[in-house]
């Protein structure tokens, strides 16, 4: 029988194929979170790292897949870059789309008069 020589086989780095954010629409103060998607050709373990951007500012890094916007102001851009890693190495970084925080609803804080003009209110 014919016999080849041992081959070493290398690793091959993982990759995120998706990234979103959740909600799909938030508000200042609400909490966002990165859904990503992961893959390894070798079946190895893969663990994501986060990078976090309030319009091109990073503001957050580490593995927590979420961001408290608290302190945020509406129109702020917010979008996350999630890297791979299995044990030997990091595969590229991908960037979701960005969430633009929108504004809160109004909320009326005061009481209106108990009594009336005609048939309207008036708020001072």
């Amino acid at each position: 029988p014919f016999r080849s020589s041992a081959i070493a086989v290398g690793n091959t780095p993982p990759q995120v194929t998706s990234v979103t954010l959740a909600p799909l629409t938030a508000q200042p103060g609400e909490r966002v979170e990165a859904l990503a998607e992961a893959s390894d050709p070798d079946h190895d373990r893969t663990d994501l790292t986060y990078r976090w951007f309030r319009n091109t500012t990073t503001v957050k890094e580490g593995t927590e897949s979420y961001l408290d916007t608290t302190g945020f102001v509406p129109r702020d851009q917010i979008a996350v870059e999630v890297t791979p890693h299995d044990p030997l190495e990091s595969g590229a970084s991908l960037r979701s789309a960005p969430l633009i925080l929108g504004n809160r609803v109004p909320k009326i804080v005061s009481v209106p008069p108990a009594s009336t003009t005609g048939s309207q209110y008036e708020y001072r």
